[in-house]
């Protein structure tokens, strides 16, 4: 994308808004054809505003004689402003940016921690139902000793978490060390 009337720059005091839409399950690359915007300013500032619309998205502002941002992922919708000054000797400002779309990937240390967390859910809702006397978790038992099983039924519910109830916090934090362990 490239501000109007190019190649022969943006009058002055004009200002200009493009609002991209992200689609669902996408992210957005939104980078720079150069590093500056490549004028001097004789009265006013020229500026460059990216925002993404999301609850407490932080503001990037360049002015004319600042670099423009680096390349960047957003998340979200987002908003690119251009205000242009008065430049100085007949100067006007010509800006190109580019937004390139891709499916988002979940990585593979997410990947990790999530298969890690459904393991410990799975061995703490194991050890809980054998003492409960569910045969189908029977094989469980037959599972290597350096994974804790509680002795005694145990609530997982945030009151009994929070006050550090035996066996719920220490298994769920030892399943998830030996998770974590195994994976690396």
């Amino acid at each position: 994308m490239q501000t109007p009337n190019w190649p022969y720059g943006l009058p002055p005091y004009v200002s200009m808004s493009w609002y991209v839409i992200v689609p669902d399950k996408q992210v957005a690359r939104l980078g720079f054809s150069k590093d500056r915007m490549g004028i001097v300013c004789e009265t006013g500032r020229a500026y460059v505003n990216i925002k993404e619309e999301t609850l407490r998205a932080e503001e990037t502002v360049r002015r004319e004689d600042e670099l423009l941002p680096e390349p960047r992922n957003m998340n979200h919708n987002f908003w690119v402003n251009v205000s242009n000054c008065k430049p100085v000797d007949k100067m006007q400002l010509t800006l190109q940016f580019w937004v390139t779309f891709a499916d988002r990937q979940i990585g593979e240390s997410c990947k990790v921690v999530v298969v890690c967390f459904l393991l410990v859910s799975l061995l703490s809702l194991g050890g809980t139902v054998m003492d409960a006397g569910h045969p189908w978790v029977w094989g469980l038992r037959s599972l290597p000793s350096k994974i804790p099983v509680p002795q005694k039924p145990v609530s997982y519910s945030w009151v009994l978490l929070e006050a550090g109830g035996e066996g719920g916090v220490l298994m769920w934090c030892r399943g998830f060390f030996f998770c974590f362990v195994l994976f690396l």
